[in-house]
Formats: structure tokens, C-alpha cells, sequence
């Protein structure tokens, strides 16, 4: 310590400074100590604090200068200040209690004790909830609705002291609205004389530091309130803290800083001001805007009330605009106005929206501009003052739903009217009546409203697609609304008919019938009465209630799902109450032209709709097309497989009800005159159909109809049902022919002439319904008396046998196989799907199913089959095109039949047994019998060997009469271009009694058809061979071959084939060079074209009766040695025998012409020339006959005088009057038929006369 510092110290301030410190801290310290003391000692004393409410009670008592009364005492010390709490604190006489509290708190403040004037005692209240009400007639009353009670004078116990409230509640509920419910953490009472301070902080219920301060100043002279004064602020609160709680989410983002200031006096009323100003935080404002400041005036004073709110938005880039101005509400001596310069309605509603939502007729929205706005309505409702107008009004109101929006609504007064001015485009929403906003592209008119009467004068509304004007009136009052309009319809072009339908009006089931069933409407005119309580008529719409008329065209109408759409309807209709009579005077359904003279609904709530149909210019096609788009079952199915062409007509009543839909009936009848009908998949048809078919929903018929098929008059008896399931009965007798598919006819031209006459057919199309076990078929039954076959066997059948036939055919895409019998020749089921089929067919009564996995199965015996006829008939119906698809190589399946007599080329083969097999990828036909047995190999798939391969033991082919007088049939038009090639083996083959030995045929395949390149026969003593070619030439197949014959013995050759021909022995070499139409099998002479070159020798030509054997017809062999001996009998003797024979036949055209025919012999020579018709059987040849060298001529006498005759005895008389110089020669002619040829001698000449 320094010198400077001791002077300092010793100075007499700084002494004295020191000992006042030390007596502050020895103070302090007594105070701690006293105080510890005195807490502890209070402590100590807490538990027993309810001892001492007799001194509690006494002491308040003296205090409040009012008995007092405590249920129980709680005492604590927490701090300096002791705390009593009391339960059940009574203050007041028990009669007469001022105050009556749950739950108190008196504490005493210590620190005040220091403080003169002071009052050391607090008196706090916990858990006051303060109720403010309004009755309905207006007035405010409060009570405690939890906490205490207060009675009048409660104010005079503030005297004694502060009172302060703790966590107490505020509810302000004014009437018909939602409350609002508020926080008050603390609020203090100060008296001093005769004025009462209040100051509090509030919050809504809910909020969390947001806070209301408010501070009020009551004048209480002699505990009689006199004034209030007071101001509150807040300097950010959430306005959905101080809005309703039904509308607080509205305004979930604002927020506001307010300043309000208020004052009352019993003399001068109440006055108020108000600065509010607001922030939202979500996107898009307020109405848009983000920051605005409103101001709220008013004065209140008995009966007369004053209120004035502006409002201007500002912010950064806004300035000062205005929102609204001057808008103003005053009301005095019973008469209400309310007037504005100008509005921004969309702020307003904002604005109002926390406060006013709440109610149901609140608009949810509303927007637009009033300017120049004044009303005013005294109390009993009655209008003294209308003016102003709204621009761009947009108002949606949320119950009832309904928003409207228009450009401009002036605003007028007419005598006690207010007259609303509509005008300008328009869009209005109702939802109740119209499910679908609605653009007016202009409104106008006048509407007078009074609170009893709503008056309409030509309200106009224009629209795209409907021009509508009213006009009426609206009775208004305690009753319903009562209506008495015209609503006058000129045009309605609407794009959908339905979205003018209106909610309201029509019966639901009407309705919900309407919305499906309105498609189109092109135009319609209508004009409606009104009258009447409408809020009755979803119950009842009495008579003369709505009466309307429309006249409509273009209208597409669907009755109900499933039922055809009528199309292009005009017509009238009149609705009367619930009634409704229609006319349509055209219309199309399913294409065809209806009309309905007469339409009923005889009352719309059960909405049956009566009408009657009549077809205009329709045909049967027409009707057909109608009847199957009707919900007819399987109707539509069955009718669809019927084809009808040519003129019909119909007439129908129809009942069709709304609600019930599948209660419909019908009524009616068809008239055909000259219709024809075909059904579809068989292609069976009917001409010229005439008659009258009745029908209903149930059936169509019983009729009998005249009609023709394959130009015979046929009776049709006609029945159809078309419920529980649908069928349809045709009877009649009928042609075969008529009923084979039309599709087969041009197919089986050569199968027609062979059937023949008229049978009774039963025809039945039947259907169950969708998803029933049997679907949509056909059934044709008969016994087919009356008809008769010319088939090959086994289907020959005279015209009175009857043959049991019944076909059932599934129509449609029914997977069914197909069903039929006739007789018990042959039985069996098809079915065929777009890619397999199956067939199962029985022969001779054996009953077969059709197989489980193969795609065929046939099994049976036949008594005879004509296999080359067959495949004679078939070959021609390939070739005109039925031809099944063999391009599967997947097919497989079997056959195994017995055939007691097969028959090729009209010979017998006798019993065989035919089996067919799938081998891999080939088929091979086993063939086992007494004339035959062997294999026939085809191929089965692509892969396989396409050749057809024959492998046959041996065939025993009988004799057969190949110069019978009957014609050879037409050649086979089998196109070789879809054969394949041949390859065939027979090891033994045997023609009639001619063994030919083994027998081979090759060939291969060309793009015209096959080349034949070898066949051949071998055995000793006679070989054939041979080549040619079978082609599709000029869309005809050709066959052409060149074959070689050689025998040692010609006539043994010739009698073993069957030709009794009386030569004997001579070896031969016969060749022909030719070709034919058909296939090589159809070889005949009368077919060729070409040549053939005859060369035998070291024969004999004996002489044989007339027409005996089967000649060959090139010459007439036979004749040659009967015509020899009976001119030259000492010649010629029994026969010819002859050391050559040679000679060349042209064939071509069915003649055989030769020049050089020369027979060889010892005895003669002889030469022939000339024709033989190969078809008509005749000869048309000279033979000359030349005598061997040395021969005697004693023949000349028998000739002059023999068979010549006369016509050639001058002739001979001349030529053997010349002297003889050796030979001569004889020249005969040959002519008559094969059978008995006619040879007669023409001439005689010398040798060396020849000229030929």
C-alpha cells in the first residue's frame, strides 16, 4: 500500500462509507437470518395450517366488512410470502352470498409491509371460466360457468384489497352463432375509490404466445358502473385464433396487427375505432392480396347505430388501392341502410369470412366490383331505397349449391321492388338441377324481388345450343314457394341432350333411365308451364303442374343396354303432370324406318312407356336386323344364321318400363310378300316366302307360310319361342336338293341329277342361353319317303323306302361336335374348330364317337361300294372345289371297314377289308381280300416320301364286257398337279383269265402333272410296256402315252382278256401312239388321238356266228371268213388262216380310218380301208379280196347267180365276159353296226384293174 492510498483511506468520507457497508451487510445478514427463521418457523407450521381458519375466517371478515366462511385451508411458504389456500370460500350472508369460490389464494407480500399506503394482502381466484351470453332477443348477460358464483355487488369486495385472476377462461357465445373461446392466464383488479382498473392478457384457446393486452377503466361511483374506456392491441395474432372454429382454417395463414380503443358512458353511448392491419403467409393473399389496412368506425347509442369500414391494400409495388370505401351500416328509428362508393367484393368476403362463414348462406364464394351502392329496408322488410350496380359478379353459394357469375347486375328500385338488371355473358351452376356448369353467352331481362314475390319479365338466356326465355312469378312466404312461369324453348341444338336434364322434375328412375338412353338430339322446340309448390313434386306432380310441349328431329335414343338405338327420331311429345303422349312421326332403329303413331307414359313416377311401331318402306332384311338387336335370348344368335331379302312389313305395341326394364312386352305381326330367307352356315333357302307371322316377347307364330324353294311351291308351318330359351320349328315338305348347303351346290353338279323328289322335313333352331350346356343349334329330321337316290352304292334308294335321317348342326362358335344319321346305313359326329376336327363315322349300324385324341375314326361294313364311281364324284367336286385342306401333317386317326362287295369300274372284287393306319409319317391302306390283298402307301407330313406307293400281292380283276353297247362316261377331271407320284407294284396281276404276270407303274412329278416313265406288265409269252405322261393342259387334265404290246399268241391273249374274237394263235405286235382327255385310266378308243400299228403272224381267222364275242371294232374280223366261204367255199373253207397281218388306224375324233390294213394269207390276199365310228359303233369300210396265184375261178357262176343280186349280176356279167388272163379280185363294202355288220361284194375286177 502506497502513500497516496493511506491518505485516501484516512479521509472522513471514506471512513464513513466503510461502516455503512458493515452495517448493510450485518443487516442483511439479520434479515437472512430472520427470514430463514421466519420461513422455517412457517414451515413448521404449514401442516397444521387449517387449525388457524377461525383467525383466517375473522381476519377477512374484518377485511371484507362481510361474513366469511372457509370449507378448508391449505397453507405453503414457497418463498418470502406465505400462502393460504382456501376451499370453498363464502363471502356474504348465507341467505344473501356476494361471492362464492371454489378455490382462493390469499397471499401476504412481506416486502410491502416497508411500503406506507401499500396493502400487503393479495387475494388471487384460481380457475374462473366467465360465460358471456346473448339471448335471442339480443341482450348480453354473464355468468361463471366454472369456478364460483358472483352476486350483485361483488365489485365493493375489491375495496379490501387487489384480486387477482389465475387461469380463468372467457366464452363469448353470441346467439344462432359459434362461440369463441379464450385463454387468460392472469388478469389484475386494482380499486382505488371509485374507479376499477383492469388489465389482462388473453389468448385464444389454443394459441400459443399470441397474446390479445387489454386494459379498461371503470367508473364506479358508489359501486354504480358510469363509464368504460379502454384500448387493446396485439402486435401479431393468427386470425384463426379469433375466428369460429368452423371457419378458422380459412384463415390459417393470416395474420394481423390491431390496435382497437372504446369507450361507453351512459350519457353518450359507446364509440369505437379500430387499425387492423394484415399479413398472410400463404400463397395468394387475401383475395390476392398480400398486405392490407382496414379501419373500423362506429358509434353506438340506444337505437341509432353507425358503423363505417375503408380498406386499402398496400405493399412495395401496390401503393394506396382501394378495397373499400365508404362502406357504411346505419340504423335508426326501425329503419336499416347500408351504402358504399365502392367494393372489391372478393376482399370483402375474405375479410368477413372468419366471422360470418359459419352461417349457411355464407356464399363460398364471391368477387367482383359495387360501386354507387345504396339500400335500405325498414323492419318490417319493406324496400325505400334501391340502387347501384355489380360488375363481373361471381357468387357460389355452398347450400343450396348454386354458383352464378355475370358481367353486369344493376340494381334499381321499382315501388317497393328491388329490380335486378341482368346483362352481359353469363355462368351459372346448379348442381340440384344441372350436373354441368352452364356458359350463357347473354343474360338480360328484368326480376322484381320483395320478400313476398319474385316477378320475372323476359329474362332471356342465350346460349350456344339453346335459346330460353321466362317469364312469371315466385310467391314467397311462410308456405312453400309457389311457382306460375312460362319457359319458352324457341331453340335447343345441344351437343348431348342429357346435360339439359334437370335433377329436379323427373322421377329418379326416369331420370337415371334418361342420362343412358338420350345419345343425340339435332333441334327440338318446346314451351313449359309452371304452376304450383315444387318442393311437392319429387313426391307427386299433380295435373296441370308442368305442362310442356316439344317438338324434336335428329334424336338417337337407347331404350336400355343391349337394345338397339333408335336413330334420327322426330316427332312431338307432351308432358301434363306426370302423364306424357308422344307422336314420332319417323325414326330409324337397327337401320330400319319406324314410326310410332301413339306413344303413352301414363305417369312418369312408374314410367312405363306405351308405343306403338310401325316400319315404313323396311324389307325383310330390315326387320331381321331389328329383331336380332332386340334382347330377345338367342334370338340375336339364331336370327343372325337367317338371311332375309325382299319386301316385309311390321306393326307392334311395345310396354316399356323405366324402373323394371326387363318387364317389357311386345305385341305385333309380320307381313311377308315375296321374302326370301337363307340360313347362313347350311346356305339352305327359301323363295317367295308370303303370310302373316304374329309375334311377342315370348314367341313369334304359329303361322303357316306359302313359300317356294328350288322352284317348287313348299307349306311352311312356322313356330319360334324365345324364352325360357330360344327355338324356332319349320316344317314342310321339302326338296333334298333344297336343303344341301348352297356352298356344296356348284360343287356337286354331278352329285344333283342323281338325287331326286320331296320329303316332309322337320326343322328346328334351337339356343340356350349364354353359358347353358347346349348352345344355338339346328335340327333337321325326316324319314325321307318320297325321295330317291341314283348315287352309287350303297346310296341307292327308291323313291318310297323310307331312310331315317336326322342331322343337328351347332351354329355359331359353340364347340359341339355336329350329329347325324340316316337310316342304319351310316351314323356318326363331326365338330370343326379354326384349327382341328374330329370326325367319328359308323357304318352298317356301328354306333362310333368321335375319338379321344385322333382326328378321325371310321369303323363299320358295307353291303357294296362302288369305289370308282365314288371316286369319280369326288374328283369332280374337288376339281369344282370342295377340297379339304390335307396340308396337316399332324392328322391322324384310323379306318377299318368291311366291304362285302367292291365294285371298280361296275366289276365286282368281292369281299374286301379295307384298314387304314398312320405309320410315322405316312398312311398305309391295307386292302386284304379273295381278288386282292396288298397296301397302298400315301404320305402323312412334309417330311415324308411324297410319292404314293402300291404294293399289291396280287389283284384278280374279272372280265368285264368292254364293248357293251353303252358309252364310255365322262373321263375323270382329277388335276395331276395335285397327285403325287405314282409307284406301283402288282406281283401277280390277273385280267379276267389273261394272267398279265407282274405289273409296274413309275412315274415322277413335273409342274404340269406327272411323267409317266414306264409301265409295264411281264410274264412268258407276253410283255407290255409302255411311257407317257398325264398333264393339266388348257385347264383340263391330258393324259398321252405310247404302249407296246407283244404276244405269242394273240388269240389266246385276246379270248383271255374277254374279247371272243375267233383268232387263233399269231404272234403280235400291237402299238399305239396317242392321247386322251382324263386320266390314263380313262383310256378308250373313241378318246384318242393318235395312231395304232397292228403286226401278227401264223394265225387263222375262223369263222364265227354274228355278233358273237366282244369284237374290238377297228374291223369286223369275225365277218371276214363267213363272208369268204359263202363266195369262195371251195376256197376258203372253215376259216382264214393268214401268215401276216399288219396295218396302221388314224385315230382322232372317235373314228379309226386306216388305208393299209393287209391280211397275208395262203389262199388271198385282202386289203381294207375306210371308217369306223367309234362312238356310234358302225363301219363305214371297202375290203378287196385278191385269190392266190393259181387258183381256180369256179366262183364266177356262184357269184352271178348268188347272194349279189341283181344290182351287181350286169357289172359281173361285163367283167367276166372278157376273156381271164388269171387273177381277179373282189371288192366288198362294209357297213351296218358292230353287232351285225352288213358286208356285201360291189365289184368284181381284174387283177390288173387295181387301183388300190
Amino acid at each position: 500500500m502506497n502513500d497516496e492510498t493511506r491518505r485516501l483511506r484516512e479521509l472522513p468520507l471514506a471512513r464513513g462509507f466503510r461502516r455503512f457497508r458493515r452495517h448493510c451487510w450485518k443487516l442483511l445478514l439479520w434479515f437472512v437470518i430472520g427470514s430463514a427463521v421466519l420461513v422455517s418457523v412457517g414451515r413448521l407450521l404449514a401442516p397444521y395450517a387449517d387449525t388457524f381458519r377461525p383467525a383466517v375466517e375473522r381476519f377477512l371478515a374484518q377485511a371484507l366488512n362481510q361474513p366469511v366462511r372457509i370449507e378448508r385451508i391449505e397453507a405453503s411458504w414457497p418463498r418470502l410470502s406465505p400462502w393460504i389456500t382456501m376451499h370453498g370460500l363464502e363471502v356474504g350472508d348465507p341467505d344473501q352470498r356476494l361471492l362464492d369460490v371454489d378455490r382462493a389464494r390469499l397471499e401476504f407480500k412481506l416486502y410491502k409491509l416497508v411500503q406506507p399506503g401499500r396493502n400487503s394482502f393479495e387475494l388471487i381466484v384460481l380457475g374462473l371460466n366467465l360465460v358471456l351470453d346473448q339471448d335471442e332477443q339480443g341482450r348480453w348477460s354473464w355468468r361463471l360457468d366454472r369456478g364460483g358464483r358472483f352476486a350483485e355487488g361483488w365489485e365493493e369486495l375489491i375495496s379490501a384489497g387487489d384480486v387477482l385472476l389465475q387461469d380463468s377462461s372467457v366464452r363469448v357465445a353470441p346467439h344462432g352463432v359459434p362461440g369463441l373461446d379464450w385463454q387468460v392466464p392472469e388478469a389484475r383488479l386494482d380499486r382505488n375509490d371509485d374507479r376499477l382498473a383492469v388489465r389482462l392478457k388473453a389468448m385464444p384457446s389454443g394459441g400459443v404466445g399470441e397474446s390479445l393486452e387489454a386494459r379498461l377503466i371503470l367508473d364506479m361511483p358508489g359501486s354504480r358502473l358510469e363509464s368504460i374506456s379502454g384500448f387493446a392491441r396485439s402486435s401479431s395474432i393468427a386470425l384463426s385464433q379469433l375466428a369460429f372454429d368452423t371457419t378458422a382454417t380459412g384463415v390459417a395463414d393470416l395474420r394481423a396487427q390491431m390496435q382497437w380503443w372504446a369507450e361507453w358512458s351512459r350519457s353518450d353511448g359507446a364509440r369505437f375505432h379500430g387499425q387492423v392491419d394484415l399479413h398472410s403467409l400463404a400463397e395468394g393473399g387475401i383475395a390476392g392480396r398480400m398486405s392490407s389496412h382496414f379501419s373500423l368506425d362506429g358509434k353506438w347509442r340506444e337505437d341509432e347505430l353507425r358503423v363505417e369500414l375503408n380498406a386499402r391494400e398496400f405493399g412495395a409495388d401496390k401503393g394506396d388501392e382501394v378495397l373499400i370505401d365508404r362502406l357504411a351500416y346505419g340504423t335508426r328509428a326501425g329503419r336499416h341502410g347500408l351504402v358504399a362508393d365502392h367494393i372489391e367484393l372478393d376482399y370483402l368476403h375474405a375479410l368477413m369470412q372468419p366471422w360470418l362463414g359459419f352461417s349457411d348462406y355464407w356464399p363460398e364464394r364471391l368477387a367482383g366490383t359495387a360501386s354507387g351502392f345504396e339500400i335500405g329496408v325498414d323492419d318490417a322488410g319493406a324496400l325505400f331505397a334501391a340502387r347501384g350496380q355489380l360488375d363481373d359478379l361471381d357468387l357460389t353459394l355452398g347450400r343450396p349449391e348454386f354458383a352464378l357469375s355475370i358481367e353486369r347486375l344493376d340494381l334499381g328500385l321499382a315501388g317497393d321492388r328491388l329490380q335486378l338488371r341482368p346483362d352481359g355473358p353469363a355462368r351459372l351452376e346448379m348442381p340440384a338441377l344441372y350436373p354441368e356448369t352452364i356458359e350463357f353467352d347473354r343474360v338480360h331481362g328484368t326480376a322484381g324481388i320483395r320478400p313476398d314475390l319474385i316477378d320475372i319479365s323476359a329474362l332471356a338466356l342465350e346460349h350456344a345450343e339453346l335459346e330460353m326465355i321466362i317469364d312469371g312469378r315466385v310467391q314467397l312466404g311462410e308456405e312453400l314457394p309457389m311457382l306460375d312461369l312460362v319457359v319458352d324453348l324457341p331453340r335447343l341444338e345441344p351437343d348431348s341432350p342429357r346435360r339439359w336434364l334437370p335433377q329436379r322434375g323427373i322421377g329418379p328412375n326416369t331420370r337415371k333411365w334418361l342420362e343412358e338412353a338420350l345419345q343425340e338430339l339435332d333441334s327440338a322446340q318446346a314451351v313449359t308451364t309452371l304452376f304450383g309448390r315444387p318442393t311437392t313434386w319429387p313426391s307427386h306432380v299433380p295435373d296441370g303442374a308442368v305442362n310442356s310441349r316439344i317438338s324434336f328431329s335428329g334424336l338417337q335414343l337407347a331404350y336400355a343396354p343391349g337394345w338397339p338405338v333408335a336413330e334420327q327420331v322426330a316427332g312431338t311429345v307432351e308432358f301434363s303432370g306426370e302423364s306424357m303422349h308422344a307422336v314420332v312421326d319417323s325414326g330409324r332403329v337397327a337401320g330400319v324406318a319406324l314410326r310410332a303413331p301413339e306413344i303413352r307414359i301414363a305417369e312418369t313416377r312408374s314410367a312405363e312407356i306405351e308405343l306403338d311401331l310401325v316400319s315404313i318402306e323396311s324389307g325383310a332384311g330390315d326387320l331381321s336386323r331389328l329383331a336380332r338387336a332386340l334382347p330377345l335370348g338367342d334370338a340375336d344368335r339364331a336370327l343372325q344364321t337367317l338371311k332375309w331379302s325382299g319386301p316385309a312389313t311390321a306393326e307392334a305395341s311395345v310396354w316399356l318400363p323405366v324402373k323394371h326394364r326387363d318387364d317389357w312386352r311386345l305385341a305385333g305381326a309380320i307381313r311377308f310378300d315375296d321374302t326370301d330367307m337363307t340360313v347362313r352356315e347350311p346356305g339352305i333357302s327359301l323363295a317367295n316366302i308370303s303370310g302373316q307371322l304374329p309375334f311377342t316377347r315370348e314367341r313369334m307364330g304359329p303361322a303357316t307360310l306359302s313359300a317356294r324353294m328350288l322352284d317348287e311351291p313348299v307349306a311352311l308351318s312356322l313356330d319360334s319361342w324365345f324364352q325360357p330359351e330360344f327355338s324356332l320349328g319349320l316344317r314342310g315338305r321339302l326338296p333334298l336338293k333344297g336343303l344341301l348347303p348352297a356352298g356344296w351346290k356348284s360343287s356337286l353338279q354331278d352329285v344333283l341329277p342323281l338325287i331326286g323328289g320331296s320329303a316332309d322335313f322337320d326343322m328346328e333352331l334351337t339356343g340356350s342361353g349364354a353359358g347353358a350346356r347346349n348352345g344355338l343349334q339346328m335340327r333337321i329330321a325326316s324319314s325321307l319317303e318320297g325321295i330317291a337316290l341314283d348315287l352309287p352304292m350303297p346310296m341307292q334308294k327308291p323313291v318310297a323306302d323310307a331312310w331315317p335321317f336326322e342331322l343337328v348342326l351347332p351354329l355359331g362358335e359353340d364347340l359341339r361336335p355336329a350329329r347325324f344319321r340316316v337310316a342304319d346305313r351310316f351314323a356318326g359326329r363331326w365338330m370343326v374348330t379354326s384349327d382341328y376336327w374330329q370326325l367319328g363315322l359308323g357304318l352298317g349300324g356301328t354306333e362310333v364317337d368321335l375319338p379321344v385324341a385322333e382326328n378321325f375314326i371310321v369303323e363299320g361294313k358295307l353291303s357294296a361300294l362302288e369305289i370308282d364311281q365314288w371316286l369319280s364324284l369326288l374328283a369332280a367336286a374337288t376339281e369344282r372345289g370342295l377340297k379339304p385342306d390335307t396340308s396337316e401333317s399332324n392328322i391322324s386317326g384310323w379306318l377299318d371297314v368291311t366291304v362285302d362287295d367292291l365294285r371298280v369300274q361296275r366289276d365286282s372284287l368281292g369281299e374286301m377289308v379295307l384298314a387304314l393306319n398312320r405309320e410315322d409319317d405316312y398312311w398305309r391302306l391295307n386292302v386284304a381280300g379273295e381278288r386282292g390283298r396288298g397296301s397302298i402307301r400315301f404320305p402323312a407330313s412334309g417330311e415324308a416320301d411324297p410319292s404314293l406307293v402300291v404294293d399289291m400281292q396280287h389283284i384278280f380283276w374279272p372280265a368285264s364286257g368292254r364293248d357293251a353297247s353303252a358309252a364310255p362316261g365322262l373321263p375323270s377331271s382329277l388335276d395331276p398337279r395335285r397327285l403325287p407320284a405314282l409307284d406301283v407294284l402288282i406281283r401277280q396281276f390277273q385280267w379276267g383269265d389273261l394272267d398279265l404276270g407282274e405289273f409296274r407303274l413309275n412315274s415322277h412329278r413335273d409342274s404340269r402333272g406327272l411323267q409317266i416313265e414306264q409301265v409295264s406288265t411281264a410274264r412268258k409269252g407276253l410283255e407290255l410296256n409302255g411311257s407317257g405322261q398325264w398333264q393339266w393342259i388348257d385347264s383340263q387334265p391330258r393324259s398321252e402315252m405310247r404302249l407296246r404290246l407283244a404276244t405269242d399268241n394273240l388269240g389266246q391273249t385276246l379270248k383271255a382278256a374277254g374279247f371272243d374274237i375267233a383268232l387263233q394263235r399269231g404272234q403280235a405286235v400291237i402299238e399305239m401312239d396317242g392321247k386322251w382327255p382324263g386320266s390314263p385310266i380313262d383310256l378308250s378308243l373313241q378318246r384318242v388321238e393318235g395312231n395304232l400299228e397292228l403286226v401278227a403272224t401264223d394265225g387263222v381267222i375262223p369263222e364265227a356266228g354274228p355278233g358273237a364275242g366282244r369284237v374290238l371294232g377297228l374291223i369286223s374280223l369275225n365277218s371276214i371268213p363267213r363272208r369268204l366261204r359263202l363266195d369262195f367255199s371251195d376256197v376258203f373253207g372253215e376259216g382264214l388262216a393268214f401268215d401276216r397281218v399288219a396295218g396302221r388306224f388314224e385315230l382322232s375324233g372317235g373314228i379309226a380310218s386306216t388305208d393299209d390294213l393287209r391280211i397275208d394269207a395262203p389262199a388271198a390276199e385282202i386289203r381294207m380301208r375306210g371308217r369306223t365310228d367309234l362312238e356310234e359303233r358302225t363301219y363305214d369300210q371297202t375290203m378287196i379280196v385278191r385269190p392266190g396265184v393259181g387258183s381256180a375261178l369256179p366262183v364266177i357262176g356262184a357269184l352271178a347267180g348268188g347272194p349279189v343280186g341283181a344290182a351287181a349280176g350286169a357289172a359281173l356279167q361285163q367283167i367276166f365276159s372278157k376273156p381271164l388272163g388269171g387273177i381277179s379280185e373282189v371288192r366288198y363294202s362294209v357297213t351296218g353296226s358292230w353287232q351285225d355288220p352288213v358286208m356285201e361284194p360291189v365289184a368284181v375286177e381284174p387283177a390288173g384293174d387295181d387301183n388300190g
